[in-house]
């Protein structure tokens, strides 16, 4: 089980790596592909570029997520789901737009997912040390 997740954990950071590196090197010609208008391409280019940078941590929680999950957790899971999506992504976009404006909106994902992030470590890390 321990061989299994750290090789899951290699390989899915390493495509959250390069995704991240596409979608920040990448974010014009995916978003024009998409869009037309230039205002709004700008736009969602920053947004992009923001967002991405999330990608690492989003991998990680949805691993940690799924394991507690597969093994019958119920508390774990249904927290670490809330507090990206739900109630801290939320609480930050409505802070980060007062405080930031519109691209403040962006950078609650990140921050939301850094903070289940660490969550997720602080709950997994004891989890896999007592796995048998």
């Amino acid at each position: 089980m321990k061989q299994a997740i750290q090789t899951s954990v290699v390989y899915s950071i390493s495509v959250a790596i390069c995704g991240t590196i596409l979608l920040l090197f990448g974010a014009a010609p995916i978003v024009q592909f998409f869009i037309k208008d230039p205002q709004t391409v700008q736009f969602g280019q920053t947004f992009l570029r923001i967002i991405c940078l999330a990608c690492i941590t989003t991998v990680i929680n949805f691993m940690v997520i799924t394991i507690f999950q597969a093994m019958g957790g119920k508390r774990q899971p249904i927290i670490l789901s809330l507090l990206r999506k739900g109630t801290l992504d939320v609480f930050f976009m409505v802070l980060f737009n007062s405080i930031f404006g519109i691209f403040g909106i962006a950078w609650a994902t990140p921050v939301a997912d850094g903070i289940a992030f660490i969550i997720s470590l602080i709950l997994i890390i004891p989890y896999l040390r007592n796995l048998e």
